[in-house]
């Protein structure tokens, strides 16, 4: 299965954008990381990928055709959110029993028997979904969407909720998946990728897509997030940089923002009034920070437009060392 996805955004009835301009492809057997901070529309691109939401705009197509055009059985994806949709009245057994009729199957082959052994779930194979716990109900609903065998399976933050034990569970279960021959687009929460940041940077995707409020990136590694940051919420969320609180370092004609003790050098220039104020622009583009030479060469309205879309970052009363 191959995604080829362009222009994409999305938008809730009578709401806002909450994608912006998406672009990537999804290429057969890649492991891919979704990223943004909290809003951005993590789990609302998935559901588009997956068929579940189907009122976008731009394109986005699956093996060549439009995807809205693609009857939901011809797509063979699975959507795992992280409140799973069990039968919780029933016990895991049932629940596998149950998917085994819809699937006109009579029994597991033993390669997916033995994932209860490797998700530490066979001694629950009796028991109540309403018993299990919430990593317990995660490691099932993946666990059923395996037997289901879709080409692409599409994760939603399973870490939210879990202590510090389950989260090394949980861990492993995504090392697990990444090694599996499959497509797999996982997407995590802000909180989970700051609880967990030393494991994220373990996992071996091959992509990560990072949602910023203007505009969808990509990137070969989340290291590579981190070494080019292409917007201020990009800067927020791999570094935890925030603007308020940031010192701007001024030597000689450089100018430096310091984040977590390092330096990152960038461009300053005050260049227009607005509002009878003097304001500083810092604006993120292709990876880079640098500043526009002259904001006359811009109309009030694009000026707000880039300001309210979060291309441009204006900060005023900087009294060249400290952002106020």
């Amino acid at each position: 299965m191959k995604f080829e996805v362009n222009n994409l955004c999305f938008s809730y009835y009578k709401s806002p954008l909450i994608l912006k301009d998406a672009s990537f492809s999804i290429e057969e057997d890649d492991k891919i990381l979704v990223l943004g901070i909290n809003g951005s529309g993590k789990t609302t691109l998935l559901k588009v990928l997956s068929g579940i939401e189907e009122s976008y705009f731009g394109s986005v197509k699956l093996n060549e055709k439009e995807l809205a055009s693609i009857d939901n059985r011809d797509k063979n994806t699975s959507m795992l959110y992280s409140n799973p949709v069990l039968l919780k009245h029933k016990s895991v057994e049932k629940n596998i029993e149950f998917l085994l009729e819809v699937l006109c199957r009579k029994n597991l082959s033993e390669d997916e028997l033995n994932l209860f052994s490797i998700f530490n779930l066979t001694n629950q194979m009796k028991t109540k979904v309403s018993k299990l716990s919430l990593i317990d109900k995660r490691k099932l609903a993946i666990i059923r969407s395996c037997i289901k065998s879709p080409e692409v399976m599409f994760i939603d933050d399973q870490f939210d909720g879990l202590n510090e034990t389950e989260t090394v569970d949980m861990i492993n279960i995504y090392n697990f998946l990444i090694k599996m021959k499959k497509t797999i687009v996982f997407a995590i929460d802000q909180n989970s990728f700051n609880n967990n940041r030393a494991e994220m940077f373990n996992l071996k995707f091959n992509k990560i897509i990072f949602l910023s409020i203007t505009k969808a990136y990509e990137f070969n590694s989340i290291e590579d997030l981190k070494l080019n940051p292409p917007t201020i919420d990009a800067m927020n969320f791999i570094d935890g940089f925030n603007a308020k609180n940031t010192l701007i370092i001024k030597k000689k004609d450089d100018f430096f923002i310091e984040i977590d003790g390092n330096l990152r050098k960038f461009d300053r220039k005050i260049s227009k009034k607005l509002g009878g104020k003097n304001l500083d622009l810092i604006t993120g583009e292709n990876a880079k920070l640098f500043y526009t030479d002259n904001l006359n060469d811009f109309s009030d309205q694009q000026i707000s437009n880039k300001l309210e879309n979060g291309e441009w970052f204006l900060f005023s009363n900087l009294d060249g060392i400290r952002l106020i």
